[in-house]
């Protein structure tokens, strides 16, 4: 681990090569001095950062971009303060996006930005995804966000300079230009129960961005838009040939190029879901064709096993699963869950019922949004297709749902090798954790730079 000094040397030599003022700055409380790649951050009296140094005799050190006396030793009490220098890099040991080489770069070239102030009802840990509403229709229409929302930043923000750009992903169920587009990223510092993070902005206005953050593995668990031609990390294949997967242009693709009902594909999320199941699963998905009207593809099931599932006969597939949607050849569209005695409840538009019955119709080709919203107690299944809402199931409590024990492991594509013969493509996919508060996120006002 490098040591304090270490983490700071050099911020007397940093003034002059950081960044333009972008008009006042004060922190109001320690929390808006946290910085992974400095160490202890304090808010000073005038309202100014320090980080640990000890080359001071105080033992902290002004930021580099404090209004007065930047980058010197905060001074004993009752001293006139040490003013020396020191030389070296910045702490590069905390991650990829950590500044080294002596000077930290401040990101120039945005017309407007807007401060976010993140309140934590329930405690917020590093990496929570957290949701920031904008009407970036509004913006576009005002000629000051580009349409594809590629200049719209998250930016961590220290003494006013805007030196980390976190990972940011629009809401893929709403997209950019749009009134409600929610914008999300993950929390860069815990934030604890009755608490306000300050210090992150969010940016935009900008005629020529250089390439955006936003890595979905970065902002979410898991997640993926299936960009590039590679599975992304975070995800597992398992196959029984002739059915494959593939990876191409924004799209995974499931299919069995033959008629034989032993191919078989799936892909499963690497990691166990939460324990204490608080999360949120959406992806977009269609069925593009099967070989007869019971040929079947499944938007998502959710599995409890021992190991991470596998493709499979019926035994142990119908011993292990929980909860599941599909799409028939047929059109047909179903939900259903595994009832504590055995029993499958299938979702009819209005309520859980047996024998299986299907809520919806679709034709092939159709894409279909899902999402399965959890919480310690229960879980319901939204489905939508764009803007238009198709069907929210009630809330099934989890004491009602069978579970042969072990991980709960969610998985796509269809599992069986001796059924069905089809092709199906899933567009994007991510989870997330959820709190019961979710942090309330509140958008300044606009400031023009």
């Amino acid at each position: 681990m490098v040591g304090p000094r270490a983490s700071i040397v050099a911020l007397a030599a940093l003034v002059g090569a950081g960044c333009p003022s972008l008009g006042s700055f004060e922190c109001r409380t320690p929390q808006e001095c946290n910085r992974p790649e400095l160490v202890g951050g304090q808010c000073l009296a005038d309202g100014a950062c320090a980080y640990a140094d000890d080359a001071c005799a105080s033992g902290l050190r002004r930021s580099p971009y404090a209004s007065s006396r930047a980058g010197t030793c905060v001074p004993l009490p009752d001293t006139t303060g040490d003013v020396s220098d020191a030389s070296g890099v910045l702490d590069t040991d905390s991650g990829p996006e950590r500044v080294t080489g002596g000077a930290i770069e401040c990101q120039r070239g945005y017309a407007y930005r807007r401060e976010l102030t993140i309140e934590a009802g329930a405690p917020v840990e590093a990496g929570h995804s957290i949701a920031v509403p904008l009407d970036h229709a509004a913006l576009v229409a005002a000629g000051i966000s580009l349409p594809d929302g590629s200049d719209v930043r998250v930016f961590e923000v220290v003494d006013d300079c805007p030196v980390v750009e976190l990972d940011r992903v629009a809401d893929p169920r709403i997209g950019w230009n749009a009134a409600d587009t929610r914008v999300w990223f993950a929390a860069p510092a815990a934030v604890a129960t009755g608490e306000v993070q300050r210090g992150i902005f969010l940016y935009y206005g900008h005629d020529d961005p250089a390439p955006v953050a936003n890595d979905w593995n970065a902002v979410f668990e898991v997640g993926s838009d299936f960009e590039g031609d590679e599975l992304p990390p975070g995800l597992l294949a398992s196959i029984n040939p002739p059915g494959a997967l593939s990876v191409d242009g924004g799209t995974l693709r499931v299919w069995y190029d033959a008629l034989d009902i032993a191919a078989a594909a799936i892909v499963v999320l690497a990691e166990p879901l939460p324990d204490d199941r608080r999360f949120e699963f959406v992806n977009r998905a269609r069925l593009v064709s099967g070989n007869d009207v019971d040929s079947n593809m499944k938007y998502f099931t959710l599995v409890a096993s021992a190991q991470p599932p596998e493709v499979s006969l019926p035994e142990p597939e119908h011993d292990r699963r929980m909860i599941s949607a599909q799409h028939l050849t047929s059109h047909a569209q179903g939900l259903a869950y595994t009832a504590t005695d055995g029993a499958e409840l299938s979702w009819d538009g209005a309520a859980w019922i047996e024998p299986s019955v299907f809520w919806g119709d679709a034709g092939l080709g159709t894409y279909t949004t899902h999402a399965l919203v959890s919480s310690a107690d229960e879980f319901y299944v939204v489905a939508s297709d764009g803007d238009e809402l198709l069907t929210t199931t009630t809330a099934v409590p989890w004491s009602s749902v069978r579970d042969p024990g072990g991980p709960h492991w969610l998985y796509m594509g269809e599992v069986f090798v001796d059924h069905y013969v089809c092709v199906a493509e899933y567009d994007w996919f991510f989870l997330r954790r959820t709190l019961d508060p979710e942090p309330t996120v509140t958008l300044g006002g606009e400031s023009a730079l």
